[in-house]
């Protein structure tokens, strides 16, 4: 028997109370349950709507719901919705099926009237179920806009490549968005993440990557539920699949399959981004850029991993023209360690550096790695380079949205 985590969409014109109601959620134990997108401005709210999202719970304003109501174009979608009124005088609200309560007690108790609101919506109030049962209810709940593919490569190890798509991965799972994140690689370095907070380790599926390829080659995609192939990384608060791949798998992995796999981790509705960490190799490059709507080739200021980068661009434009043509319009290149000033560059004309990360001397003597995420001078520079390259992931646009 497994706990559902439930989707909920705050609506709430109150920013001061929006804000308690995210910095709350961040930090307890509820952003293992729920995941929250939340609106405090009505012109974005209502754009929202007009999506026919499906959600677990839509915690909203009484006055917005009511203009929601009333609104011809959104209406018939609100009456679909499982609604939760905050509002200081629950008394007076008189709607069936409409539960309420005020904003104005402890946080972690309105979480819990909401909690028994989401689940009493499924069942008759089961709050538990079993896999087979939750299956369908998975799939529901499924991320309400465009999943987007972002690919992090370089052309060898040790350059920092695994440690930009972590931070990626962990800083849109901060605003709540629903990741995936793929290792294209035999040896996958993520596994230093399935430590809990315990320190046991996950178990992992047997063989599940092996059966996920079989199965999509002779079933229908739309049956295929990517929690049973999948496994989580609790500190990206990410899914993934195993790290301990065949290496027969990886011989097999032709670029067809990969962007089988790609497209059916995003038919399944489940993710708003899935970040893919992707080695030299052209056939795997090649697929992740197809797919891509954004990629980030990292290199660092030293000639021969520089020399690396040139070798391997020029050997693309030769040998698959319209794959470097899709390079050079979706990727940016990233100096990843950067001390303040470039000792190196690439005789190329057609590259230039997009963005600059710097170099974290500290990461080097870490025994945590949920440290790697409190760098301040990192951040800062990871934000800057989201908002520039990747704006729809944004904490600012975030920030304006709600």
């Amino acid at each position: 028997m497994r706990r559902l985590k439930q989707d909920w969409v705050v609506a709430l014109p109150d920013k001061q109370l929006v804000e308690r109601l995210i910095d709350y959620w961040k930090h307890s134990k509820y952003s293992e349950v729920l995941q929250l997108r939340v609106f405090s401005q009505w012109d974005t709210l209502w754009q929202y709507v007009k999506l026919q999202p499906e959600c677990r719970l839509f915690v909203v304003d009484v006055d917005w719901l009511n203009q929601l109501e009333t609104d011809v174009e959104t209406s018939h979608i609100i009456s679909k919705l499982n609604i939760f009124v905050l509002t200081d005088d629950p008394a007076s609200l008189q709607r069936e099926g409409v539960s309420s309560a005020t904003p104005y007690q402890p946080l972690d108790k309105l979480f819990e009237q909401g909690l028994r609101q989401g689940s009493a919506v499924y069942e008759g109030g089961a709050q538990y179920g079993s896999d087979s049962q939750d299956v369908n209810q998975v799939q529901r709940i499924a991320s309400s806009g465009t999943c987007k593919v972002v690919t992090i490569c370089s052309s060898g190890g040790g350059i920092g490549k695994t440690t930009l798509a972590f931070q990626i991965a962990h800083y849109a799972a901060e605003l709540g968005k629903k990741v995936f994140y793929w290792s294209l690689s035999s040896h996958a370095e993520w596994d230093l993440f399935t430590l809990s907070s315990d320190k046991n380790r996950i178990s992992m599926p047997t063989n599940s990557f092996s059966q996920l390829l079989y199965c999509l080659q002779r079933m229908r995609t739309s049956d295929m539920d990517p929690s049973t192939y999948t496994v989580p990384i609790p500190i990206l608060r990410a899914d993934t699949f195993e790290a301990n791949i065949p290496q027969a798998e990886w011989d097999a992995l032709t670029a067809e399959r990969i962007e089988q796999v790609i497209d059916w981790l995003k038919s399944s509705k489940r993710y708003d981004i899935i970040v893919l960490d992707v080695d030299a190799n052209l056939t795997r490059n090649k697929s992740a850029i197809e797919k891509s709507d954004q990629l980030l080739w990292v290199v660092a200021d030293d000639m021969v991993q520089m020399n690396k980068m040139e070798r391997c661009f020029n050997y693309w434009q030769a040998e698959s023209p319209s794959c470097y043509e899709q390079l050079l319009i979706k990727g940016k290149i990233i100096v990843n360690r950067y001390m303040g000033v470039m000792l190196n560059r690439w005789q190329r004309n057609d590259l230039s550096v997009d963005c600059y990360l710097p170099y974290i001397p500290q990461w080097k003597q870490l025994h945590r790695p949920e440290q790697w995420f409190s760098s301040a001078v990192y951040q800062a520079a990871l934000e800057e380079l989201i908002h520039t390259h990747l704006p729809w992931l944004s904490r600012r646009e975030w920030t304006n949205a709600i």
